[in-house]
């Protein structure tokens, strides 16, 4: 704790000397209203997607969009930003909605694509229209597909070898969580919001159990994975991959997902944090449980207890 107190005071005074000039015309300005950089133009204009399916170690297909600017002259190598998602990658739109598939994740990825980013967007094991089971949330399978992921980008013509990842809640826990990996090909990693510790932000925050988000989340989470949807809504389900034509390995993938876990039943066993059920536990989903490996990893002070 105290090498990450005098980190953040260092960080603070520094920004304060690259502030201290604009002060000066302006002394009763506050710190944070300054003129940001100016943003890139766009390099690019459209946006292709190509889907695919890519075969984990074990064996498990996980359904993957490639987002690359229109027009991009073979050759080209650019960084990628990787998601990982449990809440479909892209979704099918009914004919009167649209029809087609719409990207979950269409205001960042149009941002940064025509700036000269692919983007890749993983449905995670078990989920969406990839195949395979989950035995809990950010399972060792789960963060290891990451790995494999990352190979997988690596090895496409327009790779330049760099890559980050981002998210927000489970998908930015995913982004974390792809650091136990230690890839060298992980260049940066920027969550708009992680979860750190499940078991006291989540499950029991201040020691009560919080049993209607626990259900709630649960029973959608059933819903995305079973793909149901309630009649009226505008999405049918998860994007099949481009080459599943006639929807037949999608199907597939849905049908193994009704064994996966459901977090409601795995919380009417515990009721403290290294209670275990079924090989289970709710606090080894949490970041924290990886903190050393993860900040063996990066370049970054470590906490130290006083």
């Amino acid at each position: 704790m105290l090498t990450l107190v005098r980190f953040s005071l260092a960080l603070v005074f520094a920004t304060s000397v690259v502030l201290a000039d604009d002060r000066v015309s302006a002394p009763d300005k506050a710190w944070w209203d300054v003129t940001p950089d100016p943003i890139r133009p766009a390099q690019y204009e459209g946006i292709d997607r190509r889907s695919y399916y890519v075969t984990m170690r074990d064996g498990t297909r996980l359904a993957v969009d490639v987002h690359l600017p229109a027009g991009l002259v073979p050759g080209t190598k650019l960084p990628t930003i990787l998601e990982q998602t449990r809440y479909y990658r892209s979704v099918a739109l009914r004919p009167e909605s649209g029809g087609g598939c719409k990207p979950r994740v269409g205001s960042t990825l149009g941002f940064l694509v025509p700036r000269g980013y692919a983007y890749v967007v993983v449905d995670v094991r078990g989920s969406g229209a990839s195949f395979g089971v989950r035995t809990i949330e950010y399972s060792d399978a789960e963060v290891l597909d990451g790995s494999t992921i990352v190979d997988w980008i690596l090895g496409q013509d327009w790779s330049d070898g760099n890559i980050g990842s981002t998210g927000q809640s489970y998908i930015g826990t995913t982004a974390e969580m792809l650091l136990r990996n230690r890839h060298p090909a992980i260049k940066a990693v920027m969550p708009t919001f992680s979860g750190y510790d499940f078991f006291t932000e989540i499950v029991y925050p201040g020691g009560i159990e919080n049993t209607a988000f626990v259900r709630q989340w649960a029973e959608f989470n059933r819903a995305l994975d079973a793909g149901e949807h309630t009649p009226g809504s505008a999405i049918i389900g998860p994007c099949p991959v481009d080459d599943d034509r006639d929807g037949s390995l999608l199907r597939q993938a849905i049908a193994q997902h009704a064994e996966n876990f459901n977090l409601a039943t795995l919380l009417q066993h515990v009721t403290f944090r290294d209670d275990s059920f079924e090989g289970n536990r709710v606090e080894d989903a949490g970041l924290y449980h990886y903190q050393q490996i993860i900040y063996e990893f990066i370049s970054f002070p470590k906490p130290v207890d006083f």
